[in-house]
C-alpha cells in the first residue's frame, strides 16, 4: 500500500499529468537558461543565439518541440538585456542614432503598412521574412550591438565561438562531400528527403540548405580572419587560419554557383580593401585552392557534380522567367509595389512564355531579392532599403575607428559583397546571413570613434570634436 506522501507525489502521474510535470520542469529550465543568460554580459547570449541560427527552422528535426527556437530566445534575451543595461547604468555612454537606424526605422514602418494594406501582415512566409530577411532582427542587432560588443573580451568571445562553429561547419561540409556519414551531424542533413530535394549531392550542412551554408561557411572565414589579425598567441591565429582555409573549401564543395561567384567577388574586396588581411588571406586561399583540386582528383562523383552544376540551364530559365514577372509588376505598379509578400499570388499573370527557353519556375518567389522588394514594395520601398544598406553598411565600412578595431571594419566590406552578390541569384535569405552583415557592422560601431571620421560620406560629423582622436585611423 502507498503512503500518503507517494500517493501525493504520484497523483500527477496517475492521472495523466505526466506532460504537466515534464513541462513544469522544461519551464524551470528555461527559466534556469535564461537566468544565466541574463547574468551574462549581453554579447553572450546574442553571440550563441546567431551562432545557432545555423539550426534555425530544423529544431524539430532534432526532438525539440514545435515552437522552442534557442536561437531567438537568446537573440531576444541578449538584445533585451543589452538595453536594460545601457538603462541601469549611469556612466554607459549615450548610444548615437545615426541617419541609418532612421532609415531602417522608417523601411520597417513602410513594409509593415504594406503588408497591412495588401493582408499579408499575419500569414506565416511575409511575416517570418520581414523578421529575418529583410529584416527586422537584423536591424535590431545592428542597433544594439554597439552597446553589447564595447569590450574587447566581448569581441573575443564572438571570435572564439564563430571559429568553433566554422570548424563544424567545414568539416560537416567536407564530411558530407566524401561521404563520411558516420560523422555528419545532424543525421537529418543526410536525408534526401529533408529540406529542398532539388539540392541533391550539394553540401547543406546544418541549414539544409546549400546557399544558406555557402553564407555561413564564409561568414566564418572572414571571422576567422579577424581572429588571424586580433589573437596574440600564434597556435590560436594558426587554428584560425586552419578553419578560414577549411570553411573557403566547405563554400566551393556546396556546389551552388552563386556562392562561387560572391566568393571570388569577396575575395577581390578582401585583397584591395584590406591590406593588413590580404597576405592572411591569401595563405587561406591558397591551402584552400589546393584541397579543391585534391577533391576534384579523388572524389569522382564530386567532379561529376561540379560539371553537372556548371551545366545546369533549368534554374537559368526560372530566374529569367521569374524577373520577367518581377519587372512586369514593377511596371504595372513602380511606385508602391503589389504589397509584401504578393509575389506568389498576383505574379502569376506576368509571367510570359519565351521563345528561346521553356516556361518554369511560376510556383515560387522571385530569385532574386532586389526584384522581389521591388515588385512588392515599389521604388519607395527599395530606396529605402537601398538607402539604409549605404548609410548603415557603408557608414561602419568607412568609418574612422581605433587601432584594434581596424580589423573588425575590414571585414565588413567583403561581408556586404558576398551578400550583395548572392541575393542577386536567390529569394530573400533568412537566418545567419543578413545577421552576420548587420552585426559587423553594428560591432564597427561600438568604437566610440567611429562618428568622427572626416572622410566618411555616410556619418555626420561630430562638432568640436576635430583632433579629439587623432590617434586612430
Amino acid at each position: 500500500m502507498l503512503s500518503p506522501s507517494s500517493t501525493i507525489l504520484t497523483a500527477p502521474l496517475a492521472y495523466g499529468g505526466t506532460s504537466l510535470v515534464l513541462t513544469a520542469l522544461a519551464g524551470l529550465g528555461a527559466l534556469a537558461v535564461c537566468y544565466l543568460a541574463w547574468i551574462a554580459p549581453p554579447a553572450y547570449p546574442i553571440t550563441l543565439g546567431v551562432a545557432l541560427s545555423v539550426f534555425s527552422g530544423n529544431w524539430q528535426a532534432l526532438g525539440l518541440p514545435s515552437g522552442v527556437t534557442p536561437d531567438r530566445w537568446l537573440l531576444a534575451l541578449g538584445m533585451v538585456s543589452a538595453v536594460v543595461r545601457w538603462r541601469l547604468t549611469a556612466s554607459a555612454e549615450r548610444p548615437r542614432i545615426r541617419t541609418a537606424h532612421w532609415l531602417l526605422l522608417l523601411l520597417c514602418i513602410y513594409v509593415l503598412a504594406s503588408a497591412a494594406i495588401a493582408g499579408t501582415l499575419f500569414m506565416g512566409s511575409p511575416l517570418f521574412h520581414f523578421l529575418d530577411a529583410l529584416g527586422l532582427i537584423p536591424f535590431l542587432l545592428f542597433l544594439v550591438s554597439p552597446l553589447a560588443f564595447a569590450q574587447e573580451t566581448e569581441r573575443n568571445f564572438l571570435l572564439v565561438i564563430f571559429v568553433v562553429l566554422g570548424a563544424y561547419l567545414g568539416l560537416t561540409a567536407l564530411f558530407e562531400a566524401t561521404h563520411t556519414n558516420a560523422l555528419v551531424w545532424p543525421k537529418y542533413i543526410l536525408d534526401p528527403a529533408y529540406g529542398n530535394n532539388a539540392e541533391a549531392g550539394r553540401v547543406r550542412g546544418p541549414f539544409a540548405a546549400a546557399v544558406q551554408n555557402g553564407f555561413g561557411l564564409f561568414s566564418c572565414t572572414v571571422v576567422a580572419l579577424v581572429a588571424t589579425a586580433t589573437w596574440r598567441a600564434y597556435t590560436a591565429r594558426l587554428a584560425a587560419m586552419a578553419v578560414g582555409a577549411l570553411c573557403l573549401l566547405g563554400a566551393v564543395l556546396t556546389l551552388q554557383r552563386s556562392i562561387w561567384l560572391a566568393t571570388v567577388l569577396a575575395s577581390l574586396i578582401v585583397l584591395i580593401t584590406a591590406r593588413r588581411l590580404a597576405r592572411t588571406f591569401l595563405i587561406m586561399a591558397s591551402v584552400a585552392a589546393i584541397a579543391v583540386v585534391l577533391s576534384l582528383t579523388f572524389i569522382s562523383d564530386l567532379r561529376a557534380n561540379v560539371m553537372k552544376r556548371s551545366q545546369d540551364a533549368e534554374t537559368v530559365w526560372e530566374r529569367r522567367n521569374m524577373a520577367t514577372a518581377a519587372l512586369g509588376m514593377v511596371e504595372a505598379k513602380p511606385l508602391v509595389g503589389f504589397g509584401w509578400g504578393t509575389f506568389p499570388t498576383a505574379g502569376g499573370e506576368y509571367f510570359r512564355q519565351s521563345a528561346n527557353y521553356p516556361l518554369v519556375g511560376t510556383q515560387t518567389i522571385v530569385h532574386n531579392v532586389y526584384l522581389s522588394y521591388a515588385s512588392e514594395l515599389g521604388l519607395i520601398g527599395v530606396s529605402l532599403w537601398v538607402l539604409g544598406f549605404i548609410f548603415g553598411i557603408g557608414g561602419a565600412a568607412f568609418s574612422k575607428t581605433s587601432r584594434e578595431m581596424r580589423p573588425w571594419r575590414d571585414a565588413v566590406m567583403p561581408l556586404a559583397g558576398f551578400y550583395l552578390v548572392v541575393i542577386y541569384f536567390i529569394p530573400p535569405p533568412t537566418g545567419l546571413s543578413a545577421m552576420m552583415v548587420w552585426l559587423s557592422a553594428g560591432i564597427v560601431l561600438s568604437n566610440p570613434y567611429a562618428a568622427v571620421s572626416k572622410n566618411n560620406p555616410f556619418q555626420p560629423r561630430t562638432t568640436g570634436s576635430a583632433g579629439k582622436w587623432a590617434h586612430v585611423a
